[in-house]
This record gives C-alpha cells, structure tokens and sequence, in this order.
C-alpha cells in the first residue's frame, strides 16, 4: 500500500492534509485517485489507513478509516556517527531510519577524514531529512528520524543519556551484555570514523560514564558498525519479537 505524510487532527472519520509535492507524486506518478485507500503517517508517530477524498496539484485531502497501532521502538537511541567520506552518511541516516533510530548526528573526530563544511551544512542537513523522511516512508514509520546538526566531539553532551555505547576495535564489555544491563529509554551510540576513535576521547567518553563495547573479532567500517550495532541492539531489545 501506497505510503503519505499528512497532517490530520483527531482519529476515525477526520478529514487529513496531503500537500502538494506529496499530492503531486500520488497524482501525476502513482494515478492515485479519489476512493483509492492510502496508509498516511504524521511524522510524530502516528499512522491511519485512509480514503482519498481529493487529490490534484493543489494537494490531496483523506477521510480517516482507522488508526495503526504505532510501531515507534519502546527504546530511544540517538546515534552519534564519526562523519564519514563521501555519501556514507546519507546511507547511514536510510538504514537507521528504517532500524528505528531516534536521532542521528555527525561527529568529527579527531580521526575523522572529513572536515566541517560551514557554508554547504544547512542543504546537507535538509537533504539528509529528506532521506529520512523518505526512508520513514518506505518502511511505514510513524516518524522520520531526527537528523541533528554535526558537531566536533568536544561539544558532544552525553550528560542528557541514560546509557552511553561505545564499540571500540580496542576492546570492551561483550556488546549483549552491555545492551541486555543498560537503560535504553535515552541511550547513545557512538561509533567513530574511519580512522577509529582517538585515546583522549576514549578517556573523555569513559568519564562522561559510557561503556566501551566489543562488536566481535573483526574490524567493520564505520558505517557497517553503525547498522550493525543499531539492529542487534534493537533485536536484543526485543524491538524485533511480533
């Protein structure tokens, strides 16, 4: 079933908003058409399956059916990525929307082979919601996850967490174990760059009380450690049981 953001108020039998660059894709490429039932999500977690009413290039309205259990994970992860080279992050912020994260942010490292961009930053944030927004889509997620401004490690505030993870090549607690013992309502993953995360932030992180974890005996990239980590803490979780 056909996929759409949309702003409603109330539940069975309110009419929701489609707006018009969504109106224009289930018009003009899909051929949508008024009768045609559509699952519509409201980007803050709610989802309904609803009757078109309405739909040309001014936008597209829907009669509310009924309202979907919502499917937001119980646990809330932020992500905080060691920014990458090239469109690694655009792939990163997909999965991780599809996996459930909370929120996903770019870090620079010192490691870090990629340097702050200030003046391209604001249309690289947009699109990055964009493929969020996308991927929340694709996946019938109630709500996009939070694409969070990048910021040099020294300004990262992990005070706010209820559990911070950190998988280093180095060593670390079994990562089951640290999942299965954490308080996941606010919990953080960090996963360093591609040249892997430096001692001293090593040292700032264990201060601001996080948990060095192991992912196993292998070295993974960092955006296979970042998908990784993110879907078997998920499963452990018990974010993956029916």
């Amino acid at each position: 079933m056909h996929r759409f953001f949309a702003r409603w108020e109330g539940a069975q039998g309110a009419i929701a908003h489609i707006d018009a660059q969504e109106a224009a894709h289930l018009g003009k490429v899909l051929r949508l058409a008024p009768g045609d039932t559509v699952q519509l999500l409201d980007g803050r977690g709610n989802r309904c399956l609803a009757q078109l009413t309405q739909a040309d290039k001014t936008g597209a309205q829907a009669r509310i059916l009924e309202m979907l259990p919502g499917n937001e994970t119980r646990v809330q992860v932020t992500l905080y990525q060691g920014m990458p080279k090239s469109d690694k992050m655009e792939w990163i912020v997909q999965k991780c929307t599809e996996l459930g994260a909370y929120a996903v942010r770019g870090v620079y490292f010192k490691r870090s082979d990629v340097r702050p961009d200030t003046d391209k930053q604001d249309k690289k944030i947009q699109r990055l919601e964009r493929i969020a927004l996308e991927a929340a889509k694709q996946c019938g997620r109630g709500a996009p996850a939070r694409v969070l401004a990048p910021v040099a490690f020294s300004g990262c505030d992990f005070s706010g967490h209820s559990a911070v993870l950190v998988p280093w090549e180095e060593g670390g607690m079994p990562f089951a174990q640290a999942v299965r013992s954490a308080d996941l309502s606010n919990a953080a993953l960090v996963i360093g760059p591609e040249g892997g995360i430096d001692k001293t932030e090593i040292d700032a992180l264990l201060g601001a009380g996080a948990v060095p974890v192991t992912l196993g005996p292998r070295i993974l990239r960092t955006e296979t450690a970042a998908v990784s980590a993110l879907a078997a803490l998920m499963c452990l979780a018990g974010e993956w049981e029916a």
